[in-house]
């Protein structure tokens, strides 16, 4: 027979032993969630009443705060949402993220697939929350784009938690199929190719150097797409492109 005392400390040792498995974390909250209020204070002085802890010895007591300490943690901290990579966490990476982050690509790191993702877990939590990453310039409050690269308040909040969990795979199979992003021009029958002089980097700091790249236009073009191709994505980290109406850079 499991007696209250007996029932606390098992689920002390069930908390103890989570590991981020879902399944354990649902049991856990179906033990402890139905006999606690919402409000914090409600839940030490309901446990102390069923319990009896002014009953209690020392050693027990020690005990009994720890418990409730873990459980409020717990709860508090929203890790019973258990936000998975398999089904939250890949199609907002895959959707904003590897085009960059892949294999040969520009960015340092793939973020392809569960293993890369959960390596960089802190730094994607940490580059999202501050909203470094994606990198967006542009202001949605002024104007919107089409493909903007722009996370969502939920989708930042579904990362963090995700990492504060420790980040679960989850189910595996509910992730989409991982992107294999395009090499090379990707935009369909351009109107113009523009490319710099051959130039060789002889640093391994910062370098910004400018290039002027002649359209060749008589008239006025509107512009629908634009891309721009390193020929060595491992060094060349983002690149600013600017209209000039001068003619001055030519000179």
């Amino acid at each position: 027979m499991v007696t209250k005392l007996n029932r606390i400390q098992i689920i002390a040792s069930l908390i103890l032993r989570i590991h981020q498995s879902p399944f354990i974390l649902k049991i856990v909250k179906l033990n402890c969630l139905l006999t606690m209020k919402s409000n914090k204070q409600s839940k030490q002085r309901e446990f102390a009443s069923n319990y009896n802890f002014g009953k209690l010895n020392t050693t027990r007591k020690v005990t009994f705060l720890f418990v409730i300490t873990i459980i409020q943690g717990i709860t508090t901290n929203s890790l019973f949402s258990q936000y998975t990579w398999g089904e939250h966490i890949s199609p907002i990476l895959y959707n904003n993220c590897v085009n960059c982050h892949n294999d040969g690509g520009i960015a340092p790191f793939s973020l392809i697939g569960y293993t890369k993702a959960k390596a960089y877990a802190q730094s994607i939590k940490a580059s999202v929350v501050n909203r470094s990453m994606p990198p967006w310039p542009a202001s949605p409050t002024y104007n919107r784009y089409a493909h903007e690269k722009i996370l969502s308040a939920l989708e930042i909040q579904q990362i963090s938690n995700w990492v504060d969990a420790g980040a679960p795979e989850g189910d595996a199979s509910k992730a989409p199929i991982p992107p294999n992003p395009k090499k090379g021009i990707t935009i369909q029958n351009p109107t113009l190719i523009g490319k710099i002089p051959t130039y060789l980097v002889n640093t391994s700091t910062d370098v910004y150097r400018c290039f002027v790249i002649p359209t060749q236009f008589n008239t006025n073009q509107y512009l629908t797409e634009i891309e721009v191709i390193p020929g060595n994505p491992k060094i060349v980290h983002h690149v600013l492109v600017f209209h000039d109406t001068s003619s001055k850079p030519k000179k």
